[in-house]
């Protein structure tokens, strides 16, 4: 019971880490961006290349991937998302060039890496913390950290800088922030790069756990994306306390089920929570207007 908490907390900091890191982007975008995906997997595969293939330290792969992740992701805002918003595409049209993003870079990363997963890591690193019914390893340490860093981090600077105002502004209200002299189209890049920032805490942690392959991110993104839009769109404590709630569910039912319905039994449960609050689903992708 001990070590399935411990491993239900370390999931859930990690789901809840990526739910923030999209939180950040669709709170201010309405962006339904399933390419983060991608950015999350181009990542991993940067940090992948820079420390095992080049042969450098850590720090300087994690600087590598935190570059090629915001870049990314910013490209992605700037070339695709807002010319298909300057001519009047919508909320379904932005989800589907996403899409297709998101495939064309997993085929792109297949052919390039091939689909076997690559570890980062020769040997097993000591863990954190032993005790006769559970351990605590680096990387359960360092999600939860990290977790709880970055979401103090993304709170700060919300609520006290001067961008974190506009951003907040432009999620109320695009349209009138615009008409106060916000620059509403470089804010929406700013969230594209924080939020793919926030992504890199993840990728490191994911990547030297399990190694790097075409699919990293897809199931963990998927619930985080899912988790946010069930936990409410509007503040980011709804967001991750949500996506957390998920990762702890996903383990503890271990008590009861095999692992191999573990994934099931989570979507299912997000399935019905949407099924609960449809209205919530719908006023988080609708567009904003007035």
């Amino acid at each position: 019971m001990s070590q399935i908490l411990v491993n239900g907390i370390s999931q859930g900091a990690l789901y809840a880490l990526l739910a923030l890191s999209f939180w950040v982007i669709f709170a201010v975008t309405r962006t339904f961006h399933l390419a983060h995906i991608a950015v999350l997997n181009v990542a991993a595969y940067v940090l992948y290349w820079v420390f095992v293939d080049l042969d450098t330290n850590i720090w300087l792969a994690i600087v590598a991937a935190l570059g090629a992740a915001v870049a990314l992701g910013v490209l992605i805002e700037s070339v695709i998302y807002e010319p298909i918003r300057r001519h009047g595409g919508d909320q379904l049209l932005l989800f589907l060039a996403a899409s297709a993003l998101l495939t064309i870079s997993q085929a792109v990363l297949a052919l390039l890496f091939q689909e076997d997963a690559r570890g980062l890591e020769t040997t097993v690193p000591e863990p954190l913390y032993r005790a006769a019914e559970f351990t605590v390893t680096r990387y359960d340490g360092l999600i939860v950290a990290f977790a709880v860093g970055f979401g103090l981090l993304v709170w700060l600077i919300m609520s006290r800088s001067r961008w974190g105002r506009s951003m907040r502004a432009v999620q109320g209200n695009p349209e009138l922030a615009g008409y106060f002299g916000i620059p509403v189209a470089r804010v929406y890049r700013i969230a594209f790069a924080l939020g793919s920032a926030l992504l890199v805490p993840a990728v490191v942690v994911m990547a030297l756990r399990t190694g790097v392959n075409p699919d990293l991110g897809f199931t963990p993104v998927l619930i985080a994306i899912i988790a946010v839009i069930a936990g409410g769109t509007e503040r980011q404590s709804g967001a991750m306390l949500a996506a957390f709630a998920l990762g702890l569910l996903e383990n503890v039912v271990l008590l009861w089920i095999s692992a191999q319905w573990q994934t099931i039994v989570t979507f299912a449960v997000l399935a019905l929570m949407l099924v609960a609050r449809p209205s919530g689903l719908r006023a988080a992708v609708q567009t904003r207007t007035g």
